[in-house]
């Protein structure tokens, strides 16, 4: 009895880390909510290698936008073509309208060999947590 007891022990040991450990592993985006999401843009305002990346149509994008941030369309037909061009070993905080596409294109940047790629969901769950969009200026 004791020795079933310590073998079932033993097992449980050995198999509950490896989920833990693969999950980790194979997720290469991580998720923030908005409010930690400002507090780190806040942080970074000046950092070169820190870049928001607003993955909605450019009509979207001009409708009211993260400020600072950058505009490639998700679903334009060379969306893959263009993120590719990018710097991969810069932080890229990505969000689109409710967050669909953010995890859609989070996940192609992973795939590209991007090395922090963290999505912030969409403009809808900003505004709720009270942050506000810059509009371009009229020229």
């Amino acid at each position: 009895m004791k020795n079933s007891i310590i073998l079932i022990l033993l097992f449980l040991l050995v198999l509950i880390p490896l989920p833990v450990l693969s999950s980790e592993d194979a997720q290469g985006v991580q998720n923030l909510d908005s409010v930690e999401a400002n507090k780190r843009i806040k942080q970074n305002r000046d950092n070169p290698d820190f870049v928001i990346l607003d993955v909605r149509t450019p009509g979207e994008y001009s409708s009211g936008h993260i400020d600072k941030a950058v505009n490639i369309d998700y679903k334009s037909d060379n969306f893959k073509n263009e993120v590719n061009k990018l710097d991969k070993n810069k932080t890229y905080f990505v969000y689109c309208h409710s967050g669909r596409r953010t995890e859609a294109s989070a996940e192609i940047m992973d795939q590209l060999g991007f090395k922090n790629v963290f999505n912030i969901g969409g403009v809808v769950q900003w505004q709720e947590a009270g942050y506000k969009l810059t509009k371009p200026e009229s020229k």
